[in-house]
């Protein structure tokens, strides 16, 4: 697995990434998170459901046309941090936050149950939105960040190893023009990066771009 710890050249991006999520400058992190099998089992039982329940190749066409994109859209999260943005994405939605505007980003824990599920979701009361898949073991960042109109927002994003896209952030935003750099991270906000996880072979899991699939 290739190391993406320094700017990233264009050619290991994916043509979304490169096209929507990059914005001005070079990626200095970049995180993939993919559904395990029991997200594509779901899909192929509903796809089954409707085979069986449709009275004619016409229907099952039809099912299949709306199910497919579906299926294909929401199978990926991708998160990027540039010079200038950090950019979640659980398929095509999800915020493009301006460095200068957070105010905090740190590593967290979620339960999917607590937000009723994966996916995107929002809390009742707080407000604060998930983007998560199954396949984060539960790891995730959480980002607060204030617009200019003055209502801050909170997001919590399902990371597999959220030191990278944390450190990323932090690094980027210390090389801000000081015009630019209108929120300071509180402290606590960039804890040390931890060393690298072991898989169950024993090797270490290189950071960066990671497929949880597996």
């Amino acid at each position: 697995m290739q190391r993406e710890d320094g700017p990233m050249p264009p050619a290991s991006l994916d043509p979304f990434e490169a096209r929507y999520m990059i914005g001005s400058g070079h990626v200095l992190a970049r995180y993939r998170g993919r559904p395990g099998a029991g997200y594509h089992a779901m899909f192929g039982f509903v796809a089954l459901v409707v085979a069986l329940s449709a009275s004619g190749p016409a229907q099952i066409l039809f099912a299949l046309a709306l199910l497919v994109p579906i299926w294909l859209m929401f199978a990926i999260v991708r998160v990027t941090v540039t010079p200038s943005h950090l950019d979640v994405k659980y398929g095509p939605f999800g915020p493009r936050i301006p460095l200068a505007q957070i105010d905090s980003v740190e590593p967290t824990r979620y339960h999917w149950s607590s937000w009723g599920g994966w996916g995107i979701r929002r809390k009742l009361g707080t407000g604060e939105v998930l983007y998560a898949m199954p396949g984060d073991q539960g790891h995730g960042v959480r980002v607060r960040w204030t617009p200019p109109d003055g209502r801050q927002h909170s997001a919590v994003v399902g990371v597999r190893e959220p030191s990278t896209i944390v450190d990323a952030v932090a690094a980027a935003r210390r090389v801000l023009p000081p015009a630019a750099a209108g929120h300071a991270l509180p402290s606590g906000s960039t804890p040390s990066t931890p060393s690298a996880p072991q898989d169950p072979a024993g090797d270490q899991v290189d950071r960066g771009d990671i497929d949880v699939s597996r």
